[in-house]
C-alpha cells in the first residue's frame, strides 16, 4: 500500500502519535483527498476516529461535511 500511493502523497499516522498531530493530518488529507494509513492500529480507535470510519457524512447546501474531534 504504501509504495503504491506514495506519489500521491501518503500519509501515514500511528495511534501512538499526539491526538492534535492526527487530528490535523486527517484536516489536511480529508479536503484533498490524500491517502491515509492507520499503521499499527489495535482493534480499538480513539473516539475522535468514529464519524470518518462510520462515513457520518452529512450534506449542508451543496456542499458535504465530516465532523470529527470537537
Amino acid at each position: 500500500m504504501k509504495s503504491r500511493y506514495k506519489e500521491e502523497g501518503l500519509k501515514v499516522i500511528k495511534p501512538t502519535q499526539s491526538p492534535l498531530l492526527i487530528s490535523r493530518c486527517l484536516e489536511n488529507a480529508i479536503p484533498l483527498g490524500t491517502p491515509v494509513i492507520l499503521e499499527d492500529a489495535g482493534e480499538t480507535f480513539d473516539p475522535m476516529l468514529d464519524p470518518l470510519l462510520a462515513k457520518q457524512i452529512e450534506k449542508k447546501g451543496s456542499e458535504y461535511y465530516i465532523k470529527f474531534g470537537d
